[in-house]
């Protein structure tokens, strides 16, 4: 009987993000092996026996602990592997630096996979020698700022993914928008293959399409994290305007760390202390409840391969008004899902807004209703899961 495949997913944190949990627990119950390395951020709990997790913990002396036994494991079972590891972890400067590094690649080396999957492109050129050393396979994942934007303004990074994407076996894409811009570094990229968000089934169980009859007061939603590639100043801009032609509106921004004085300084600047809010996260079930209390989300970005929370929206029955840039166009379809408008473009994004307002009923639940077949179509779960394992099994071990 052939084994399972085992693979790592590294994010280099424990829990990651909703889409990598997703994918971890998704995986496993299709019976693949999961590895999963990196600094546990929290304590979690994985019901899968598929699942193994090797993680370092946040405390100093108890990292150093665990480190020096695995190392003496490493050791005693595997001392060729040990004797590379050594080797490899010269080319690090300081005494400091190797000694991160060792603690990190310790248990990769000391319980290595068959393949090396990185979940964000900044941390490729750290594993790559999984692959030179012991001939181990990696993919990379393409998604968000780690191609977007990041390389822009980082010359280095920029060069590393010139050296280094020719390197990688496999990478898998959130969007077609972002497969373009990683071809920006390497025109030649091998087995790339798209692969949607994946949502869980229970996700698609609160869709609800009871729009009122008439939108009187246009309640308005943006969900995210403060930081300016979300464009939440624009989105603010563009409320200023909705009121100075009379709109009645209300606007609420809920996002995670520390909200910024640029914020707080436009909506005072703007008079629209009654009109707009922000709030900070919740859980995942609070969240849908609310976001179905809303008429429309606003994705006021102006860089993303496709934003996870529009695609929960279009999921849960919310109509979504989203700014043209990345791949957002891929899911919101002007006139059948959803309404596009410019980048960077508060008039634009106002008027969407009033177009949402002054929209009829029918075209209302009718937009909601195209937007959940497509993303149910598209970025079903467990379709998603079996294209992952597609991708896995392509590769030859």
């Amino acid at each position: 009987m052939k084994r399972p495949l085992k693979i790592a997913i590294y994010s280099g944190s424990i829990p990651s993000t909703t889409f990598i949990e997703n994918l971890i627990e998704g995986l496993a119950e299709h019976e693949v092996s999961v590895l999963l390395f990196g600094k546990k951020s929290k304590r979690v709990a994985y019901n899968n026996k598929n699942i193994k997790v090797y993680g370092d913990s946040k405390n100093r002396g108890i990292r150093l602990v665990f480190t020096l036994f695995r190392s003496l494991l490493l050791l005693i079972i595997y001392p060729k592997r040990f004797s590379i590891l050594i080797n490899e972890i010269k080319s690090y400067s300081s005494v400091y630096v190797r000694w991160i590094w060792w603690s990190r690649y310790v248990p990769v080396v000391l319980y290595i996979p068959d393949i090396f999957h990185v979940q964000w492109a900044k941390d490729l050129e750290h594993w790559l020698f999984l692959k030179r050393k012991f001939n181990k396979k990696i993919i990379l994942s393409l998604l968000g700022s780690h191609i977007n934007y990041s390389p822009k303004v980082d010359k280095q990074l920029a060069k590393s993914y010139r050296e280094n994407f020719s390197s990688v076996d496999a990478f898998h894409g959130v969007s077609q928008a972002i497969i373009t811009e990683a071809k920006l570094y390497n025109n030649s990229l091998k087995n790339v293959k798209l692969i949607y968000t994946q949502l869980k089934p229970v996700t698609f169980e609160y869709f609800k399409n009871d729009k009122k009859e008439k939108i009187n007061k246009l309640r308005i939603l943006s969900v995210g994290r403060h930081h300016w590639v979300k464009g939440y100043n624009y989105a603010i801009e563009a409320m200023y305007l909705l009121k100075m032609n009379g709109v009645d509106f209300k606007y609420t921004i809920i996002a995670e760390g520390e909200l910024p004085e640029s914020l707080i300084f436009m909506v005072n600047e703007y008079n629209l202390t009654s009109n707009i809010e922000f709030q900070t996260g919740m859980t995942q079930h609070e969240l849908y409840k609310k976001m179905q209390t809303y008429d429309t989300l606003l994705l006021p970005s102006i860089n993303e391969g496709i934003a996870n929370v529009v695609v929960e929206a279009m999921a849960i029955g919310l109509l979504v008004v989203s700014s043209d840039c990345g791949g957002m166009s891929e899911v919101v379809i002007p006139e059948k899902t959803g309404w596009l408008c410019k980048v960077r473009n508060p008039e634009s994004m106002a008027k969407s807004l009033l177009e949402v307002k002054t929209s009829s009923q029918q075209k209302r639940m009718e937009l909601a209703n195209n937007a959940f077949n497509n993303v149910k179509e598209r970025f079903y779960g467990p379709k998603k899961i079996e294209e992952f394992i597609e991708l896995y099994n392509s590769i030859d071990l």
